[in-house]
């Protein structure tokens, strides 16, 4: 799928969040992967509304983590997808246990 995501200083990380765009580098040559695209990735895996804006920003911040070398491999990218879904998906589960005892109750 995508093989590296660059990134250089925290100067250029800042402009990454504001431009909402990853670059990645696939074996055949660099991909921008715009804020749009891993929005309906997302939106694909059946996120939806403020959990997929929620989660998408999150892939973006993740990113920005890993990405203290100046470049992170694909891996690392789809790293970010997963950790990014598994925390909104965490979330969501204890927000309807602690909503279920309380109607419950």
């Amino acid at each position: 799928m995508l093989n590296e995501v660059i990134f250089v200083s925290k100067k250029q990380q800042r402009k990454v969040a504001v431009s909402r765009k990853i670059v990645v580098k696939h074996p055949t040559g660099l991909i921008e992967v715009p804020f749009e695209t891993v929005k309906s990735i997302l939106a694909d895996v059946g996120f939806a509304g403020q959990l997929l804006i929620k989660t998408t920003n999150a892939v973006f911040h993740e990113v920005t983590r890993i990405a203290g070398t100046g470049v992170v491999h694909v891996a690392d990218f789809e790293k970010a997808l997963v950790k990014a879904i598994k925390n909104t998906n965490d979330i969501v589960i204890n927000n309807t246990k602690k909503l279920v005892k309380q109607v419950l109750k």
